[in-house]
């Protein structure tokens, strides 16, 4: 009886222990894994833009270096450095002391002349007197010449005095043409005071016409340099002051033998500027890249001037600092998805497309350019198709997922996949890295 009661008690454990093993089994093997839970996105179309942005300056294309002929003396500066100014306002007033000099030495010059004038009339008068009396003379001597040789003939003189008569005609003639030259060179000498004279109020003239009364702006600008000040000596070789044309204006930036590489005339740029109101930029486009790079002081690099065109330099003015971003290769309208729902292998790209029964298909698909945000594809999609935002490495062909919801945290897929993991261990077994049986 007692041997019975022991085997019913066994029999009893072991038909308890089955039932265990199969309630642990049934309920393991109905138990369905959990989808996993990832973003899509809607395949469409946009614009993807690779872009250099540098900082850099705004210059005038023409500065206007302003002079002065006259060495005068600043009364009044009406401007300083910075200042804007339009064209024809008076930027520098002088003392008048320069120009009422000038105007006395041109007026004792024009009494000069008038005397070297008088003297000059003086001098061809007396030629002209002398001349005449010493002409008369030379006729005179000729007469007495000629009734000596006369009387001779008959014996009526004798040949001492013919010879005396022949030395005074001779003596009378050296004496006219002696006193021809002398009246003469008087004559030249007072033509060449005249002319000296003339030559020097020309010249007081023309620099009257230099000294100023003011200097005014030439173009419409910024005030860049000013060397003028009040009670200066103006220097004829230095500028008084310089001017910016404010209406004709470019941006002038630096780039790296790496950046300007794919640089060329013409691409788009954007430029922005804490001069500018917020939010707002300014359109423009590279017109000129110089043709000499310049070895960088810091680094183990050269730069490269390149110049921008603005279209409207709005409330730019030369000086200021701007950002100016240029556009290198543009793509509108193209179809194009996230970076990050792309995987690339061997050089081939695929996305996984997500079906209506939410089972995703790895494609692949045909890439352009990238902006490391977004990639153009030129073919394998279309637009619509819905594909994984982010995608990672537990993704497989066929596998069925649950469209996560944007607006919610997202689920950490490795986790719940590490989780399964575990839970699906039989038991007695020991899940990865846990421990055996106790």
């Amino acid at each position: 009886m007692k041997g019975s009661y022991i085997l019913n008690k066994k029999n009893i454990m072991k038909i308890l222990s089955i039932f265990i093993i199969l309630s642990f089994l049934l309920i393991s093997c109905g138990k369905k894994e959990a989808a996993l839970e990832y973003e899509v996105t809607k395949v469409g179309v946009g614009d993807i833009e690779l872009s250099v942005s540098k900082t850099g300056q705004v210059v005038s294309e023409n500065e206007v270096s302003v002079y002065t002929s006259s060495s005068q003396r600043v009364k009044d500066v009406f401007f300083k450095t910075g200042d804007n100014v339009k064209k024809g306002d008076v930027v520098v007033t002088f003392y008048p002391a320069d120009k009422n000099e000038t105007l006395r030495k041109i007026q004792m010059k024009n009494l000069e002349i008038k005397k070297y004038e008088r003297n000059l009339a003086d001098a061809r008068r007396s030629l002209g007197r002398k001349r005449e009396s010493k002409s008369i003379e030379v006729q005179q001597k000729s007469r007495d010449l000629h009734n000596a040789q006369e009387l001779y003939k008959v014996g009526g003189e004798t040949r001492v005095n013919v010879d005396d008569a022949k030395k005074a005609l001779r003596t009378s003639r050296i004496e006219l043409d002696t006193a021809d030259s002398e009246e003469r060179a008087n004559i030249e000498d007072a033509r060449t005071s005249l002319k000296t004279a003339k030559l020097e109020l020309a010249t007081l003239q023309e620099d009257m016409t230099l000294i100023k009364n003011e200097i005014t702006s030439p173009v419409d600008g910024v005030i860049t340099e000013m060397t003028a000040d009040e009670n200066y000596k103006v220097n004829t070789e230095t500028t008084l002051f310089k001017v910016s044309d404010s209406k004709n204006m470019k941006v002038e930036v630096s780039l790296s033998d790496t950046q300007v590489k794919d640089i060329e005339v013409g691409q788009r740029v954007e430029i922005t500027s804490d001069a500018l109101p917020k939010g707002e930029k300014v359109e423009g486009y590279v017109s000129q890249i110089s043709g000499v790079a310049k070895k960088s002081e810091n680094l183990d690099e050269s730069n490269t001037t390149v110049t921008i065109k603005m279209n409207d330099t709005k409330n730019l003015r030369p000086g200021t600092t701007i950002s100016a971003t240029i556009f290198y290769k543009e793509r509108k309208n193209v179809i194009k998805i996230p970076y990050s729902a792309v995987i690339n292998e061997n050089g081939k790209y695929f996305v996984f497309v997500v079906g209506k029964d939410k089972k995703i298909k790895k494609r692949e698909v045909k890439v352009g350019i990238s902006d490391e945000t977004y990639y153009e594809v030129t073919s394998g999609l279309s637009l619509g198709d819905n594909i994984i935002s982010i995608v990672d490495e537990t993704l497989k062909d066929g596998q069925k997922i649950k469209i996560a919801d944007p607006k919610k945290p997202r689920k950490d897929n490795k986790k719940i996949i590490k989780q399964q993991n575990v839970e699906s261990v039989p038991a007695g077994d020991a899940a990865p890295g846990g421990p055996g049986p106790m």
